[in-house]
């Protein structure tokens, strides 16, 4: 199965990183093996569509990208700001030197009260997955999900600003 979603995870992992900072030391293949190696050890997961398999592939890698760089900032012992571009998704208040830990930080917030939410965000703009196609991943209405991503937008303009 790896081999028929290689590709397609190693063009995700290239679209994230070319995302992240100029210096970065990850490449996408590591990013890929590593996300692999996450996603074999989830034992207990029902693989609804292959969609469902990229969205969660996404929340994977994300996490991966996440734990890179507070290992980075914890090796340098200091509070850097990691420069972060945002999906086009999100509003231009949120792509200018977004803090990835801050973003981590509020979108777990964003979880504890809101979980649907959360999961919204991560499949519309991290996943990739249009409204529809996050609708159907969660088993909602397309409406439902327009209207929660305005919700978590605003919490996350709100929680960020």
């Amino acid at each position: 199965m790896l081999e028929l979603v290689y590709r397609e995870l190693n063009q995700q992992a290239r679209g994230y990183l070319r995302n992240e900072r100029t210096d970065h030391t990850l490449e996408p293949r590591a990013l890929v093996h590593e996300a692999y190696l996450r996603l074999r050890a989830q034992r207990h997961v029902n693989w609804r569509n292959r969609k469902h398999f990229f969205a969660i592939a996404a929340v994977t890698m994300r996490r991966i990208l996440l734990d890179h760089a507070r290992t980075k900032m914890a090796d340098r012992r200091k509070a850097e700001v990691v420069r972060y571009e945002f999906l086009d998704q999100l509003p231009a208040a949120l792509k200018e030197d977004m803090d990835p830990m801050g973003l981590q930080l509020a979108l777990g917030r964003l979880s504890e009260h809101e979980p649907r939410l959360a999961l919204v965000v991560h499949l519309h703009c991290f996943a990739g997955l249009t409204l529809d196609e996050t609708a159907l991943a969660i088993g909602c209405s397309r409406r439902t999900v327009a209207r929660d991503w305005a919700l978590a937008r605003a919490f996350l303009v709100r929680e960020l600003g």
